[in-house]
This record gives structure tokens, C-alpha cells and sequence, in this order.
């Protein structure tokens, strides 16, 4: 269910009610760790979506004039170049963002 809602274009934030299962809702065990704070099989596949699947990392390389291009999820990123960091945000907009360091 969680990759069909981040897949539509309409969906701006998922909510959960428990993540933990120690004092959920009528003891009903639907977080996504134990009471003991172990993992459940659910925690493991969502973070390998977070982590993996819906998580942008990227090298480049400029090309002949210095410039850059990638494609991404929105949020906050590092752009790090040598021993610079810049940080931009990519939103719905789609505009280009436009850095020189």
C-alpha cells in the first residue's frame, strides 16, 4: 500500500497511527516494532523503500561548460563538490535549480 500511495501524484504524506506496538490502541499489535523494540518483518520492508527504492544518492560528473543535471525525489538535498556543500530543496514546482560554487 505504501508504494501505491507514494507512486500517486495526489499523496502528500502517509500517516501511521502506532510505530510501536508497546501501547497501541486496545493492545492491538500494529506498529511496526514489538514491545521488545524488535523489528517486524513490515519495519524491513519499508525502510529498504525509504532507504532503497525511493532514496536518491547520485554521482556526476559536469560536462564540458561545468554544469550538472539529475533527476530526483522531492525533499532536501547535498550537493557536495571538492570541499563545498551546498544544500537545496527540490519541491512539486519543478523548477531548476540553479547553483554555482
Amino acid at each position: 500500500m505504501y508504494t501505491i500511495l507514494f507512486e500517486h501524484p495526489l499523496v502528500e504524506a502517509i500517516s501511521s497511527w502506532e510505530f510501536s506496538d508497546d501501547g497501541a490502541w486496545i493492545n492491538e499489535p500494529s506498529g511496526f516494532i514489538r514491545k521488545d523494540n524488535s523489528p517486524k518483518p513490515s519495519y524491513e520492508v519499508l525502510k529498504k523503500l525509504i532507504k532503497g527504492d525511493w532514496y536518491t544518492n547520485v554521482t556526476r560528473q559536469t560536462d564540458d561548460s561545468g554544469k550538472v543535471s539529475f533527476e530526483g525525489f522531492l525533499g532536501d538535498y547535498e550537493l557536495i563538490c571538492g570541499d563545498k556543500k551546498v544544500s537545496f530543496h527540490l519541491d512539486k514546482e519543478g523548477e531548476t535549480v540553479r547553483m554555482v560554487i
